[in-house]
């Protein structure tokens, strides 16, 4: 695979020669679990964890009739939420205000997981039940929810441990240079320019004090947990 720009189109895909035999180029790759394309995005991706929810989906629908319902949900958070949670602080793009708009992805996820809530909850697409009201239902967070959630415990045991992520989210305190009323709030700094790091910080930056100054995990995540489902919008 060539990483390739996004702005060449029309490129000529390379070949290489091994001993008798041609290895041509690919435009994406699996590694470890992770699908990579030639130009960087997610979308392949995303669209391949998609492919996997909606064939548990068909599971699912199968065991519906001869499972009680309630012991589908193990289920839903065994293969499909586990299945999301992998890697998704790394693609997902998290609304945190109402106003903010939807990521294709998230929302191609989110489809496939209603699904999976309304054979939890025993409903069809007709009976025209909310999807806030099928997450409370089936007890199933939503996949804004479980982005937020796990980009923020990613970020807490960063900083907690020292692991490489901590460098790109600077403490403002550090680099201050004047006393000012966020002055020990935890704060972080992040590269404006750079789209990634800096909807970190700003997650980061909203989570409440006590959150940030934990020292145990468990702690630290229930707060998280809950500044989640009180401040960032479900959908």
């Amino acid at each position: 695979m060539v990483i390739r720009s996004n702005h060449i189109l029309n490129h000529v895909s390379r070949s290489l020669r091994v001993g008798k035999n041609s290895v041509c180029e690919s435009s994406k790759m699996v590694f470890l679990g992770v699908t990579v394309n030639n130009k960087l995005s997610w979308t392949d991706h995303g669209k391949n964890v998609t492919s996997d929810i909606r064939k548990v989906n068909g599971l699912l629908s199968r065991l519906a009739a001869n499972v009680p319902r309630n012991h589908l949900r193990p289920v839903v958070h065994g293969l499909i939420i586990s299945k999301v949670r992998y890697c998704i602080a790394a693609f997902a793009t998290v609304r945190s205000r109402d106003t903010d708009p939807v990521n294709n992805i998230m929302r191609d996820l989110q489809l496939e997981l209603n699904r999976a809530m309304r054979l939890v909850c025993g409903t069809k697409l007709s009976d025209r039940i909310s999807i806030l009201e099928l997450i409370e239902k089936s007890k199933v967070p939503s996949i804004n929810h479980i982005a937020a959630e796990t980009i923020l415990r990613e970020i807490w045991r960063s900083r907690s441990e020292n692991l490489p992520l901590a460098d790109y989210l600077t403490p403002i305190d550090s680099v201050r240079t004047r006393t000012t009323r966020s002055e020990g709030q935890g704060l972080v700094k992040a590269d404006k320019k750079n789209s990634f790091t800096n909807s970190l910080a700003n997650l980061w930056n909203a989570l409440p004090l006590d959150a940030k100054t934990a020292t145990i995990p468990y702690h630290a995540y229930r707060i998280i947990k809950n500044h989640v489902k009180s401040t960032i919008p479900t959908l």
